[in-house]
């Protein structure tokens, strides 16, 4: 059977490997799941990332002294059973605003953040924390 949510699937694959404190992560590459990694290097998330051969991704994760992951807690909001759309007033604030909502609009995968700025709204796809 076909993987239906491969971003659902490579978020999947990341927190696992937070959880077992795993020094990197390997993804199946596309362009979204690309453009979403460079957001969570951007955002602090990841320390880097690095594309195998337009196939795969391997992410390197990020840890603090003692040894947690920075990455508390990664889901997604927008599902392939039930897509959730959000305008610009309405982009939700996850954790008092501590979280990093990711959205996809018509100017690109974007932050929360990004997108009040550039008021727009679009697709949430999930939130990191």
């Amino acid at each position: 059977m076909a993987n239906i949510d491969t971003i659902s699937d490579s978020l999947t694959i990341i927190r696992n490997a937070c959880a077992v404190k795993h020094q990197k992560a390997k993804i199946k590459h596309s362009k979204i799941m690309e453009n979403i990694v460079n957001i969570l290097k951007q955002e602090g998330y990841i320390e880097d990332f690095s594309v195998e051969n337009k196939k795969n991704i391997i992410i390197n994760l990020k840890y603090d002294l003692k040894k947690n992951s920075v990455i508390t807690e990664i889901s997604r909001i927008s599902k392939s059973s039930r897509r959730e759309y959000s305008s610009v007033k309405k982009i939700p604030r996850i954790a008092n605003g501590y979280a990093t909502v990711i959205l996809t609009t018509p100017k690109g995968i974007l932050t929360g953040r990004e997108a009040r700025k550039q008021n727009v709204g679009g697709e949430v796809l999930c939130f990191v924390l």
